[in-house]
């Protein structure tokens, strides 16, 4: 893993930021498996929680990866990037959007990546074995966008 202190805005340009937040796996350190099927896009993939988890990627053809940022408190691995970046970074684990790490999470990567808004945000309490970033978008009130499934 790249230390943060590497990342520029440029990795984010054109990129949806996506953002999987969780305090701990489901099941004790993972895997959590993290589908990315957008297809035409590039994703700047933002991977935070409190408790060790093994990210493990599946990024469909036709969706670029961009790059990965990675937060935990415990250790973390992450597998199936392919050949984009992966970045370590303290961020805050927010569970829920307007939350105050919510607001502290975007107040990181606004100052890191000079992005003031999350393109699409899924966060959990306890993260599932498997989250979908697929299907068409739309915007919440709250500025995130939450994923509908085609």
């Amino acid at each position: 893993m790249i230390p943060g202190g590497l990342l520029s805005p440029a990795l984010a340009e054109g990129a949806e930021l996506v953002v999987v937040s969780g305090y701990v796996a489901a099941r004790a350190a993972g895997p959590v498996r993290v589908v990315l099927d957008r297809h035409g896009a590039s994703i700047l993939l933002v991977l935070a929680s409190y408790e060790a988890v093994h990210w493990q990627l599946d990024v469909h053809p036709g969706t670029r990866l961009a790059g990965v940022v990675v937060s935990a408190y415990r250790d973390v691995m992450v597998a199936g990037q392919g050949s984009a970046p992966v970045y370590r970074l303290a961020l805050p684990c927010a569970t829920l959007v307007g939350s105050a790490p919510y607001m502290d999470l975007l107040r990181v990567l606004e100052a890191r990546l000079g992005r003031r808004q999350v393109d699409i945000f899924r966060a959990y309490a306890r993260l599932p074995e498997q989250v979908a970033v697929a299907g068409r978008c739309s915007v919440t009130a709250a500025g995130a966008t939450a994923i509908r499934r085609a």
